[in-house]
This record gives structure tokens, sequence and C-alpha cells, in this order.
């Protein structure tokens, strides 16, 4: 079986049991809602051109049976001469069932003649949380292309999709309440953020939305300046970079503008989960703000951290208080205060220290997408396939609450879906049996990745030759140097304010360069860059 990602069970082959498939099968489902069967039919029509039809029969050649004794999210196969029956204790075990049915048929046809082993196995993911964040902020992408990135996320069970819908280069999701946020600018009406979400349930994957705050909000701006500490006549961004004027604890018509935004946009989402962003956040104006030091006198809030922290409690308190879970960046630990009720996203810290591991030891859940290993916007010879495969949360970090991995594509640099198809493809694959498959083998999942690419046809995206996407030795040295020197000069260059003093950018770069050279090199880089 050539399946990506690998099952975690054994399997048990029949001696001399095949099942043949025919043009059309029949499937008894009686426990299961019919979404996931009609993505199962569509693609079974589409690349094998065969048909499945419902039945209510019981010798169907298929039949799904509901079975509480199976691992959450999970199945069971029994596959015998004469039928196929699929276990499973949920809807979403049945949708990754047939998931795995449609490529062992793919496989059977166009390789064993329309054959099917005869086996059992088992198989159920090692984390609940296996995502994806696209960011549609910087450069927007329309429902197409993010019905095409979904349909390859499902493939491979990836089961979360976070929307990064919101950032200093664009606002990308319709507003009754506050129509400015979407003047000039391409967006998602509601409607059609309803039929993204509707096509994502059907293939078993959760949509999380982000409104990142209180920084990177320059959009946010452009609809209410009122919203900053000096009300600032702000220009949507058209370049990268973390800018400075961001929105202002210390007033309270910020939280009653924010809460009516909220309001609109959290019903659109059926998740239980919500992203608040908090991630780089320049604490420059907050320093000379009335309003800021007044607030924090009041409060005897000692430090900007805790500031911010003040902020995110107010806005997650008005989430939770209508059934959201609220996801942060983990820039939010920087405060002591932090409780255990917000969900961290790791991605880097740049600090000596980890202001994240005391959270974490103390039970804090979090999603990692640690970016050396999950950024997919950087170059293959930075973020290689092989990291991306083998990544295992920083047990440093001694996490106790693990929800899972999240492979994330930010668009500063990416400009069209072929770049985005490019850029998340095959490392989807990579990052699909990181966080599905607990024995993992990287050899043997290139020879997989290279049969799914050349015999199977199974991704859909335009994605990296398989030559490209494992470049490697002098050529990935030459690729990796001049990408990181140009984004060292863009750093010094510009006034991008990413909220870290001189210590820390030093600490910045000193992972850069040794995070994807050996040490001799990185330090005759780190001579140049300093």
């Amino acid at each position: 079986m050539k399946l990506i990602p690998k099952i975690n069970g054994k399997i048990e082959k029949k001696e001399n049991v095949y099942f043949d498939i025919k043009d059309t099968l029949f499937i008894r489902n009686t426990d299961f809602s019919g979404s996931g069967f009609d993505v199962f039919s569509d693609r079974i029509k589409l690349n094998c051109d065969l048909t499945v039809t419902q039945t209510d029969f019981k010798n169907a050649e298929i039949e799904l049976i509901k079975d509480p004794t199976v691992d959450k999210s999970g199945y069971k196969f029994d596959i015998s001469q004469e039928q196929i029956k699929i276990f499973s204790n949920d809807e979403a075990g049945i949708k990754n069932a047939l998931t795995t049915l449609y490529i062992l048929i793919v496989e059977a046809v166009k390789t064993s003649n329309r054959k099917l082993d005869g086996v059992i196995f088992s198989d159920y993911p090692k984390y609940k949380h296996r995502g994806l964040l696209v960011d549609v902020s910087r450069n927007f992408f329309d429902v197409d292309v993010m019905k095409k990135i979904i349909e390859e996320m499902s493939l491979n069970k990836l089961n979360v999709l976070h929307w990064h819908l919101s950032d200093d280069q664009g606002w990308r999701i319709e507003s009754k309440v506050y129509p400015k946020l979407t003047e000039n600018q391409k967006y998602y009406t509601q409607d059609e953020i309803s039929d993204v979400i509707k096509y994502a349930e059907a293939r078993g994957i959760e949509v999380i939305p982000e409104i990142d705050m209180p920084g990177h909000v320059t959009a946010m701006l452009i609809a209410n300046p009122s919203l900053s500490c000096f009300e600032e006549n702000v220009e949507l961004a058209s370049s990268a970079g973390v800018y400075k004027t961001v929105l202002c604890p210390g007033k309270e018509s910020t939280y009653t503008w924010i809460f009516s935004l909220l309001d609109e946009i959290f019903q659109l989402f059926p998740s239980s989960k919500f992203h608040i962003g908090g991630d780089e956040v320049p604490k420059t104006n907050w320093k000379i703000c009335p309003h800021c030091l007044a607030l924090m006198k009041k409060n005897n809030i000692d430090n900007f951290d805790d500031l911010q922290y003040e902020f995110t409690k107010r806005i997650a308190a008005h989430l939770i208080q209508h059934g959201k879970q609220v996801v942060c960046w983990n820039e939010t630990l920087r405060s002591n205060e932090v409780e255990n009720k917000l969900t961290t996203q790791y991605w880097v810290e740049f600090t000596e220290e980890s202001y994240c591991k005391p959270h974490f030891e103390n039970g804090h859940e979090v999603i990692f997408s640690e970016m050396f290993n999950c950024y997919f916007d950087y170059p293959y010879s930075i973020v290689t396939l092989q990291k991306t495969y083998e990544y295992q949360p920083n047990p440093a970090l001694n996490a106790s609450n693990v929800l899972g991995v999240e492979g994330a594509i930010w668009t500063e640099r990416v400009t069209t879906p072929e770049i985005m198809e490019f850029m998340i493809s095959p490392r989807i694959n990579a990052l699909a049996e990181s966080a599905w498959t607990i024995e993992r083998n990287y050899e043997d999942f290139l020879i997989r990745l290279k049969a799914y690419m050349e015999k199977l046809n199974l991704i859909t995206l335009n994605h990296a030759p398989f030559e490209a996407a494992t470049i490697n030795g002098q050529a990935a040295q030459e690729e990796a140097k001049q990408f990181l020197m140009m984004m060292f000069q863009f750093l010094q260059n510009s006034d991008t304010d990413m909220g870290l003093d001189e210590k820390e950018k030093q600490v910045m770069v000193s992972k850069f360069l040794n995070n994807i050279f050996d040490e001799k090199t990185a330090a005759e880089l780190l001579k140049q860059t300093m």
C-alpha cells in the first residue's frame, strides 16, 4: 500500500485473497451522513471512471459500520474476496476511511489490475489537530484556489484549515456592520465564506478563522483610525513588514468596536475555535500613549507585555462568553499572567531563554508550527521536505497537552496560485505524515511520494518537481545563502519593527543561520550580517 500518510496499525494479509473492483460498486451506509460518501463517489468517478451507488442491500460490496470500539477519527478495514467492510466510531473516522479506500482503489486500478489485497488493518491519527494556515491577506486567493487546497489537504487527512483573513496588507471578509473594511479590496462575501466552509466540512476539515490583533491591523485601521493610540491616518501596506501603528488597548472604544465586529464574524464559522493573532506587536506607541499609560496605572500593570495580555484577556473573554475557544500566537505568553484557558500556537522565540516553557509545563494547550520546519513560504533549501517530515514538537518545551502540528504558507512573496501550489506541495504530504504517523521513515516516504507523483497521479496541485522539493548539497546551500542575505538586508533597511530589542534581533539571526547551515558556515555568514 502506497498510502500517505502511512497507517499506524499493523496489516494482516490474507493469503491468496483479492477483491476485484467492478465498474459499479454498491455501498451500504446506514450509520453515517452522506457528505463523505458524495466526496468519495466524485473522486472515484473523476480519477478511475468508476461508479459508486448507495444501496440498502446487506450484500453490498462496501459496507460502512458504526463501531464504538474504534479510536476517535480512526477506522478499521476488513477486505475479503466478497466485500470491503469499514468500521468507524465517528464522522471524522469514516471520512478518513473513505479517503483511504479511494487511494487504495486508485492504486489497484493503475498498478494492480483492479485487485485489492485481502487485508485487515486499523488506523488512527497521532494528533487530533493536523492543520495548514493559508494567508490570504498579503495576497488574495479566490474560492476556487481555496477549494483546490482544501481537497489536497483532505486527501492527506489534514483536518484543520487555519484561514488568516486580516493583516496590514488586506481585510478579506465581508462585514455588513463595517463595510469600509473591504473598500477597494478583494474579499470573500459571507456567502462565499459559507460555501468554503461547507466544502471543507464535507472533506472532514474544520475552518478556523484568524483576525489578527492588536498588531498587524493596518487594514482594520483604514476603516477606523480612532482604534489606534493617536488616530493616525494610515495607508494599506503594500509590502512585507511589521508595522508600528497598532490597536490602542487603553481606549474603551477600541473594545466596543472590536466586539461588534467579532459578533458578526464568529457566527459565520461553526468551528469552536477562533484565532486572534497576537504576534509581532510593536509597543512603540503604547509607551507614550496617555490612554495606555492611564490603563496601566489604574490596573497596576507593570510592563507592556502584560498590557498586551490585558487586551487579549478582554477579547478572549468576549469570545469565550459566546462559546469560542481562543487561540493566540506564542508572543502572548511573554506575559506571566496568561491563563491556561487560552490555546497557544507556537512558531518561534527570539529570546535566549524560553518564556513559553513555564506555561507549557503547567499544562497549557499548544499547537506547534515551528518556522524552521513548518513555514512553507521559505525555499525548500531552508525548510526542507525532510525537516517537515521528521518534525517533532520541541522536546525542550515539554508541552504536556500538544493538540497537534500545523504548517503555514505566508504570502508576502506568494503572488500567484501557481507559486502557492509549488510552495505547499508536496510539503503537505510530508506534514500530513508528520502529524498522523507515529513510526516514520523518510526514505520510505520518498518512495511513496514518487509513486503519488508519477504512477498514481494522486497530487491534485501543481506541485514542486521531486528534484526541486528534495534539493540538497551545494545547490541548496547557495539558494539558502542568497535568500537569507536578501531577507537580512530587507530587515536592516526597512521600517519594520518586530518588537524585538537588539539582543533579540541577534538571537533571531543566529537561529536562522544555525538551523540551516553547519557551524562554520553559520559563523561566517553571521559576521556578514552584523
